[in-house]
C-alpha cells in the first residue's frame, strides 16, 4: 500500500476519539511536515498519530525519512522499530535498534525479561548478569505451580546494584505498575510456537510436569509423544498465546526479541537489551560477558536441544489447535513474526 493509499484508507478511531479533531490534527501535522521537511521531530509527531490510527504504511514512510535527517535520535529509531514490530517484522525492528544512535544516558534501569518458557531466557539473563553492575533477582517468591506475578515486597528491597529478572509473566495492571514505579526496562522474549511446544514437551517428559500454565502429574510421562503434544496444545499453548496477546497490547515501552534473533546475533542482542535499559557498554566488555555466560551455561543450561526448526515435525492436529488459538487475535501477525 502506498503512502497515499494508506492516508486515504478509512480510519478506525480509538473509542471516544473525535473524528473531526483527529482529521484536523493530521492536517496540521502534514502541513508542518511539508513546511519543515528536514525536521525529524515533526515527522515523529506525525507518525505517532498515524500509528495510533493504524496507518502503519504511512507511519513507516515518515519514520524512514526521519531517521536519515540531521536531528534524528534514538527515539526516532525506536518509533520506527515500533511500527515494524506492529507489522510483524521483528527482524527489521531488531536491526533498526541495532543501528540506532545510542540512547541518552539515564543512569540505568533494572531489567525484566518477560518470557515464554523454553525461549532462551536463562541464557539471556546469565549474559546480562555477567556485568558486575547487574545482579540476578527473583521477583516471585517461588515457582512450582504459582503464576510468576511480580512481588512488591521483593521489589521494595534495597539492593546495591541493578537487577535482571526473568519471569513467565503476562502484562497486566500489576506488571505495568511495577515497571513504571521500580525503574524497570522490559524485554519480551518469544520463540516459534511449534519449536516451543516440542522443547516444552521434552522438558516436561524429562523432568516433573510442574508448571503454572496447567495442572499435570506423573501420568504425563506414561503417554505417547503425540498425546503429550495434544495435551500441551490444549493446556499450555493457550497460556503462551495469551502471554503474547497481553504484551502486544501493553502500553509499556518494551524491547522484543525472539530466540532465533538471540541465537543468530547474540552480542548485538545483548547490547540492544542493555541499551534499552540505559547502559552503554564497550565491545570488549560485551564480548567477554557473552563468552563467560556461554561457558557457564554449558554446564547448567536448561536448553534441552536449543535448535530452531524442531517444530517442523509437529502433527497437523497439533498445528491446527495452535493456529485456532492464534486466530482469536487477528491483529497480531503471528505468521509474519515467525511464530507459526
Amino acid at each position: 500500500m502506498s503512502t497515499e493509499e494508506s492516508a486515504a484508507s478509512p480510519l478506525v478511531l480509538p473509542e471516544g476519539t473525535d473524528p473531526a479533531g483527529i482529521q484536523a490534527a493530521l492536517k496540521t501535522l502534514r502541513d508542518g511536515r511539508d513546511r519543515f521537511p528536514a525536521s525529524a521531530k515533526v515527522r515523529v509527531l506525525l507518525a505517532s498519530v498515524l500509528i495510533t490510527l493504524g496507518l502503519l504504511d504511512e507511519a513507516e514512510a515518515e519514520l524512514r525519512t526521519a531517521v536519515g535527517l540531521s536531528d534524528a535520535n534514538h527515539e526516532t529509531s525506536r518509533q520506527l522499530a515500533l511500527v515494524l514490530r506492529r507489522m510483524g517484522r521483528l527482524q527489521e525492528a531488531f536491526q533498526t535498534m541495532a543501528t540506532a544512535p545510542q540512547s541518552p544516558a539515564t543512569g540505568g534501569s533494572n531489567i525484566l525479561i518477560a518470557c515464554m518458557p523454553k525461549s532462551g531466557s536463562s541464557w539471556l539473563r546469565t549474559m546480562i548478569n555477567s556485568f558486575d553492575f547487574i545482579d540476578t533477582e527473583y521477583l516471585a517468591p517461588l515457582h512450582d505451580r504459582r503464576e510468576q506475578e511480580l512481588d512488591f515486597l521483593i521489589l521494595n528491597r534495597e539492593r546495591p546494584n541493578f537487577f535482571v529478572a526473568q519471569h513467565h509473566v503476562r502484562a497486566n495492571g500489576s506488571t505495568d505498575y511495577a515497571v513504571e514505579n521500580f525503574n524497570i526496562a522490559t524485554v519480551v522474549l518469544l520463540r516459534n510456537l511449534f519449536d516451543n511446544l516440542v522443547s516444552a514437551r521434552d522438558h516436561f517428559a524429562d523432568r516433573r510436569p510442574i508448571s503454572p500454565q496447567f495442572y499435570m502429574d506423573g501420568r504425563f510421562k506414561t503417554w505417547d509423544r503425540e498425546r503429550q503434544m495434544l495435551f500441551l496444545a490444549d493446556f499450555y499453548a493457550p497460556w503462551i498465546v495469551n502471554f503474547i496477546a497481553t504484551w502486544w497490547h501493553s502500553k509499556i515501552n518494551t524491547f522484543w526479541l525472539t530466540y532465533d534473533i538471540l541465537k543468530d546475533d547474540t552480542e548485538t542482542a545483548v547490547r540492544c537489551v542493555l541499551d534499552h535499559a540505559g547502559f552503554n557498554v564497550s565491545s570488549d566488555g560485551l564480548r567477554a560477558a557473552v563468552h563467560s555466560a556461554n561457558e557457564e551455561q554449558k554446564a547448567k543450561t536448561l536448553f534441552n536441544v536449543g535448535t530452531s526448526g524442531r517444530g517442523e515435525a509437529v502433527s497437523a492436529e497439533v498445528r491446527a489447535k495452535v493456529r485456532t488459538l492464534c486466530a482469536y487475535y487477528p491483529e497480531i501477525p503471528f505468521d509474519r513474526m515467525g511464530l507459526l
